[in-house]
């Protein structure tokens, strides 16, 4: 029996997919939740630490930071902030494209917000 939060799910467009989670859980809701409660957590850890890196213009960390959390984005088809992801990391320590890298760090923070503030939206609503 369909309830109102079904269709509410149905109408809702997110930016992220859980296709690749329902794979690897069986499509387990309790384990979906608990994966992207966790991705959360380290969405808001890739945020900081990229913003920091940027702040002590620590490249060699701001490389590391956006390599280590391209996984995470890729399974939850962020493909958008992967290609930020990866861009930062291939440019973090050329002096020619350090404004650029500025720049995406800036946004990929902006876009990364946005998709947890989404994410935590879709954990209320199911």
């Amino acid at each position: 029996m369909k309830t109102k939060e079904d269709d509410y799910r149905e109408v809702v467009k997110y930016s992220f997919s859980l296709d690749q989670l329902n794979k690897i859980g069986n499509n387990n809701e309790e384990f979906n939740h608990k994966m992207i409660e966790q991705f959360i957590l380290s969405a808001v850890e890739s945020s900081k630490n990229m913003l920091s890196a940027l702040e002590e213009s620590n490249w060699v960390k701001l490389k590391s930071a956006a390599h280590k959390g391209i996984p995470s984005y890729a399974i939850m088809d962020l493909s958008e902030l992967v290609k930020f992801m990866k861009k930062i990391e291939l440019n973090a320590e050329s002096d020619s494209e350090r404004e650029n890298v500025k720049e995406l760090v800036k946004l990929f923070d902006q876009e990364n917000q946005a998709v947890i503030n989404e994410m935590g939206t879709y954990l209320k609503q199911s």
